[in-house]
C-alpha cells in the first residue's frame, strides 16, 4: 500500500500596482493511495482541495453617474474592489484488473 500526502500555498502581493491585482492566495492539499493486491489487480483513490482568493482595485471610466445595460454606474476617475473566492473538492478513484475481458473482445482488421 502506498500512502501520499502534499500541500501547497501561495501568497502574491503587487504593492507597487495603483490598479489591477493587489494581492492573491493559494493552497491546495493532495491524498493518494493506492493498493496492490497482486499483480494483475490494483485500486487508486485520490483527494484534492483547492481554494484561492484575489483581490482587485480597479477604475472606472465611465462618463455618466446613471447604469444602463451596457455601462456600469459610478463617477469616473472613482475605484472600485473585487474580491474572487473559489474553493472546490476532486475525489477520483481508480482500478485495474488484467484480463478481465480476455476472450470477450476481438479486434477487426
Amino acid at each position: 500500500m502506498s500512502l501520499s500526502l502534499n500541500g501547497r500555498y501561495n501568497k502574491d502581493q503587487y504593492a507597487d500596482l495603483t490598479y489591477g491585482v493587489q494581492d492573491s492566495d493559494s493552497a491546495s492539499v493532495n491524498l493518494d493511495s493506492s493498493y496492490i493486491f497482486n499483480e494483475r489487480r490494483s485500486v487508486s483513490l485520490y483527494v484534492t482541495y483547492q481554494d484561492s482568493s484575489r483581490d482587485l482595485t480597479n477604475l472606472y471610466k465611465v462618463t455618466s453617474s446613471s447604469a444602463s445595460a451596457t455601462a456600469l454606474s459610478g463617477i469616473a476617475g472613482e475605484t472600485f474592489t473585487n474580491t474572487l473566492k473559489e474553493s472546490d473538492t476532486t475525489v477520483g478513484f481508480g482500478g485495474r484488473q488484467d484480463g478481465l475481458f480476455a476472450g470477450q473482445a476481438e479486434s477487426v482488421r
